[in-house]
């Protein structure tokens, strides 16, 4: 069924605007308080404008009512089905603007309420999968019971929700495909998708970065547990994305023979091993989360390139799922929306919808 016209009823929620939909609509069956009609009828279309634009105000917030009503009894049985909810959220450029020093990119209260409240809701499973490291995500995320994901995929830890602590140390539980050979570590809480790092290319790789850093005035070198990046937000815009551009080349010459991918990101280029991203992080929660029987709604949204290769796994393993990108790009995301602010805007309409609603069913 298309949605358009449930959209069309929370958009209108405090303006009670009139809805017309053609009887060819599956939703015409249901939304009573509509005006119906034949769209092959113009003399019949013409007039159901008419009305709608000169339709009494008591009339059209009578109608809205009505339909209001019934999407709120759709959400009902949505919230009644007791099966999980996952988000996924990138972190930078998603729920915060970008920052010239990493170390000050903390997420804004407004957003920690937020997912908090999302969080509470026992059957919502929210995750922030970010290129930071498991240090810095730890200390700003600590209390507000979401799961996380660092340096791009690399770790990965859950909510504390029930149902998953049955997950062994090989992060494997009876939920699993055993035909899975994702070698998955427990550390402290956390699953590691890589095993212990080999410094060899790092060491090999220090000396160029640095090389760059000392080239190039307002950048530098950030070494988290695995990965390593070099920034260039602080140096100048033109000169900065031109040494990128020929390190980028450099990099790729000596690592053509080593399990290391270069990340193109926003005045950031980073190296991690080849053989885990977001979406290898993103499979591995899906899968202990039992994403086939127990899962009925996924929502992803993230800015990035890194963010592509979630937004392609999650599109083929659901193809209703619901992934947006932030800012108009080529993208595998299914829409846009226009900022960070809009990101909070509907995570703060996501979290009164389930947890708010939720709370009046249960009382009722």
């Amino acid at each position: 069924m298309n949605l358009v016209s449930y959209e069309y009823i929370c958009c209108q929620e405090q303006k009670n605007g009139v809805l017309i939909l053609s009887e060819f609509a599956g939703a015409a069956q249901s939304l009573n308080g509509s005006i119906i009609v034949n769209p092959w009828n113009t003399e019949e279309m013409a007039q159901a404008i008419h009305d709608a634009v000169t339709m009494p105000d008591d009339v059209r917030k009578a109608n809205h009512q009505k339909l209001w009503k019934e999407l709120y009894t759709v959400t009902q049985k949505f919230i009644a089905s007791q099966k999980k909810k996952v988000v996924f959220l990138d972190y930078d450029g998603t729920l915060t603007t970008a920052h010239k020093l990493p170390e000050f990119a903390k997420p804004p209260s407004a957003i920690l309420d937020t997912l908090r409240k999302l969080s509470s809701h026992p059957d919502v499973y929210v995750y922030i999968l970010s290129g930071r490291s498991r240090l810095h995500l730890d200390r700003w995320f600590a209390d507000t019971g979401v799961g996380l994901s660092a340096e791009h995929g690399c770790f990965y830890r859950h909510p504390n929700k029930p149902g998953l602590e049955n997950l062994d140390d090989n992060g494997n539980n009876h939920l699993n495909d055993p035909s899975d050979t994702t070698i998955r570590r427990r550390q402290d809480g956390w699953f590691a998708l890589v095993d212990s790092v080999d410094p060899s290319w790092r060491e090999t790789i220090r000396p160029l970065f640095k090389h760059y850093t000392e080239r190039t005035p307002g950048s530098f070198i950030e070494e988290k547990e695995v990965n390593m990046t070099w920034h260039y937000r602080n140096a100048d815009p033109e000169f900065g994305s031109w040494q990128a551009a020929e390190l980028q080349v450099n990099l790729e010459k000596i690592l053509s023979h080593m399990a290391v991918s270069i990340i193109l990101g926003n005045k950031t280029l980073e190296l991690r091993p080849a053989s885990v991203d977001k979406g290898t992080a993103a499979r591995a929660i899906l899968k202990d989360l039992d994403f086939k029987e127990e899962v009925d709604f996924l929502l992803c949204i993230g800015d990035g390139k890194t963010d592509e290769v979630v937004f392609s796994h999650l599109s083929s393993a659901d193809p209703e799922a619901l992934t947006a990108t932030v800012g108009k790009k080529q993208t595998e995301a299914k829409c846009y929306l226009e900022s960070v602010t809009s990101v909070t805007d509907l995570l703060n309409g996501f979290a009164r919808l389930v947890v708010d609603l939720a709370a009046s069913i249960t009382a009722h």
